[in-house]
């Protein structure tokens, strides 16, 4: 018997996870970041504050604390590439479901970006997983090519994330006729052109 499909609890765990998550981006959205409490989100999505706090630390977690999960997912798919594939490839197929994911829902996605622009602590929090994810990707690269030199892989990590983040960007401005893994795969396509040797095939 397979094993691949979650438990009962795994799966209503990942319920309130989703549904806590709609709750607050909504509330935030329509009455402002300050405004909403921790209790707000508990009365609105009818759970006790003790369960928001059981899966969340803070507002600022209801929203931003996704990424720290699909970072741990990335790193993971990131290691299952085969060795010899160039580390803009890689990234590429281990950031695809992440991306994928932000398509899935564009006016989630804009509600989200409006808020962290607009909210200095969201803003905060994102720049904070920006860093992480940029620090997981220098150290998949150097694992991948450990003799190219420091810069170049400090380099190559900001410009992978650029790439999601530019793309991401135009394709909730302007760029809402184009599929996002598409405008991504193109941006990291480009980005693959110009590598330095040493962090090529």
């Amino acid at each position: 018997m397979s094993t691949d499909r979650p438990g009962l609890r795994e799966r209503k765990k990942e319920a309130t996870l989703e549904r806590l998550r709609e709750v607050a981006l909504e509330l935030f959205t329509e009455r402002g970041f300050d405004a909403v409490s921790v209790d707000d989100v508990a009365e609105e999505a009818d759970v006790s504050k003790t369960t928001v706090y059981r899966y969340f630390s803070s507002k600022e977690d209801l929203l931003l604390g996704r990424a720290v999960e699909q970072l741990h997912a990335v790193r993971a798919a990131f290691c299952e590439r085969p060795a010899d594939e160039s580390p803009v490839e890689a990234a590429r197929h281990a950031l695809r479901p992440v991306v994928e994911a932000h398509a899935a829902d564009p006016r989630q996605k804009r509600a989200l970006s409006a808020l962290v622009r607009s909210t200095p602590s969201l803003a905060a929090g994102s720049q904070a997983n920006q860093a992480a994810w940029e620090e997981m990707l220098r150290e998949e690269i150097a694992r991948r090519r450990p003799d190219a030199g420091p810069f170049e892989v400090h380099l190559l990590a900001a410009e992978l994330l650029a790439c999601v983040r530019a793309a991401t960007n135009y394709w909730l401005t302007d760029g809402a006729d184009r599929d996002l893994p598409e405008l991504v795969d193109e941006a990291m396509r480009r980005l693959e052109d110009r590598t330095p040797a040493a962090l090529a095939r």
